[in-house]
């Protein structure tokens, strides 16, 4: 899991979400050193009664998105968009079009 670097967690999201990658058998994560600290203590122990329904819930939700039908509906998606995207953006494309057009209105107004 990765967020980029334009993701800010804060403290509390980035031990829930610890918390649940580790319930959930996924422990591959990159992150940047500045979030390293967020990391919550006794991560790689077995979890406590504070916060287990919490830490359950997460859990239950990163499997849904890795291994599910919700999962596989949103990477479905996520291609499909993607391939909207590049079709808007490449020559002869609404995006390209738009942005064309403006510049054509903008050079008439001087």
């Amino acid at each position: 899991m990765c967020f980029g670097s334009c993701a800010t967690l804060s403290k509390e999201q980035m031990e829930e979400i610890a918390w649940g990658l580790k319930r959930s058998n996924f422990h591959l994560w990159a992150m940047g050193d500045s979030d390293k600290g967020k990391i919550p203590k006794g991560f790689v122990e077995e979890l406590d009664e504070h916060g287990i329904v919490k830490r359950e819930e997460n859990t239950i939700c990163i499997k849904e998105v890795m291994e599910g039908d919700s999962g596989r509906e949103m990477k479905m998606n996520s291609k499909k968009w993607k391939e909207l995207a590049i079709k808007a953006t490449s020559k002869g494309g609404t995006s390209d079009t738009n942005i064309n057009e403006l510049v054509v209105v903008l050079r008439s107004t001087k």
